[in-house]
């Protein structure tokens, strides 16, 4: 009798917390439908762009019409930095042999795998097209008897690879190590600073500030100032630790990786109080976690977007860790410098500042000063 009345006292209990009932019911099938996304589609056919001979070229139109057909080296290398293609191939035939010379993009190791089993695959049916080609050309003199000229016989072609950006052997950290930045910069501050500002409710320093003559906007300034410098030495030691101590590769300047990491923090110790406004304990304040970080860690680049549906993608246009973490590729991958990312912190300083604005109208739950 007794363990029922404690059963029933936790179901009670459990109905009336509504927010812990959708963590439990809701949370993991939004996770669960991310994860099938991510994982359920597939990447979309690589962007190729080449540019060839004559011979190659009408070999190449029979085999594989999707590429991009180039007449000058410069455009093809323009379009490639551009982002509108993912590699471009220099394609010549020497003594029968042909040479392959295959520029990646290179930023993005699994796009940069598939790419290089297209042009592979792509590769194997160019030696019957081209072996075709040429034989249609060769003239009727040069077999007077009338028979059918002998297949000609085309080499292997040999492949010739590079990379725009990174290298080759690039590791998989190196790939994921500029997301994983913005993603431990943004995770801990939000907990950390969350849950501060959360105490400071809870034992009344909060309810003392409000009855000041300090205005709102006076606290909401001071929080963030106050915890900002906390949050600005964990973001200076992760980025240098990760950069110097793990040596993960940087292309472009520390100090714009700095830069990123302390836009993020802000945007996230702004979003983490103002999410502890709607929290009556740390519990609760771990639940936004699965809400707030998770679907953001899906949409930062650690998997390709291009794999999700088009409607889906959309979704990381609002969320800040998306620009973040775009930034940081810009910088430590492809080493471009800030007018390449201006427009990304320009998104992040003005998250920073919304979420500002809204921790001041949500003090007035508290009480109207």
């Amino acid at each position: 009798m007794r363990i029922r009345a404690l059963v029933l006292r936790i179901i009670r209990q459990m109905r009336r917390d509504k927010r812990t009932l959708a963590l439990i019911f809701v949370a993991p099938l939004v996770v669960m439908t991310l994860m099938y996304a991510v994982f359920g589609g597939s990447l979309p056919e690589p962007k190729v762009g080449y540019i060839a001979e004559d011979v190659i070229d009408e070999a190449m139109k029979s085999i594989q019409a999707d590429w991009t057909r180039y007449d000058e080296l410069s455009a093809a290398k323009l379009e490639l930095k551009d982002g509108n293609l993912d590699a471009y191939l220099q394609m010549e035939l020497q003594n029968m042999k042909p040479v392959v010379h295959v520029t990646l993009e290179g930023s993005d190791p699994s796009i940069s795998r598939q790419t290089m089993e297209t042009i592979q695959e792509t590769m194997q049916t160019l030696i019957p097209s081209l072996s075709a080609e040429l034989q249609e050309k060769l003239p009727a003199s040069a077999n007077p008897s009338g028979q059918a000229h002998l297949p000609i016989a085309i080499a292997q072609p040999e492949l010739v690879v590079d990379t725009l950006y990174g290298h080759q052997d690039m590791s998989t950290f190196d790939r994921i190590g500029p997301m994983l930045i913005g993603v431990f910069v943004f995770l801990f501050v939000f907990m950390i600073s969350g849950v501060s500002f959360l105490r400071e409710r809870t034992q009344g320093t909060l309810d003392r500030l409000l009855a000041s003559p300090l205005r709102r906007t006076e606290i909401v300034l001071g929080y963030t100032i106050g915890f900002g410098l906390f949050a600005l030495l964990q973001t200076i030691i992760i980025t240098a630790y990760a950069t110097y101590v793990l040596d993960l590769q940087i292309e472009g300047s520390f100090w714009y990786v700095l830069l990123i990491a302390l836009c993020l923090a802000l945007t996230a110790l702004s979003l983490s109080t103002l999410m502890s406004a709607f929290a009556t304990n740390e519990f609760q304040m771990f639940q936004f976690i699965p809400l707030v970080i998770v679907p953001q860690v899906f949409f930062c680049g650690l998997f390709p977007l291009e794999a999700m549906p088009k409607w889906l993608q959309w979704v990381s246009v609002l969320l800040p860790l998306t620009y973040g973490s775009d930034a940081l590729i810009n910088v430590m991958i492809r080493g471009k410098g800030f007018e390449v990312i201006a427009p990304s912190v320009a998104v992040l300083a003005c998250f920073a500042t919304a979420f500002f604005v809204l921790n001041v109208w949500a003090l007035r739950k508290y009480r109207s000063i």
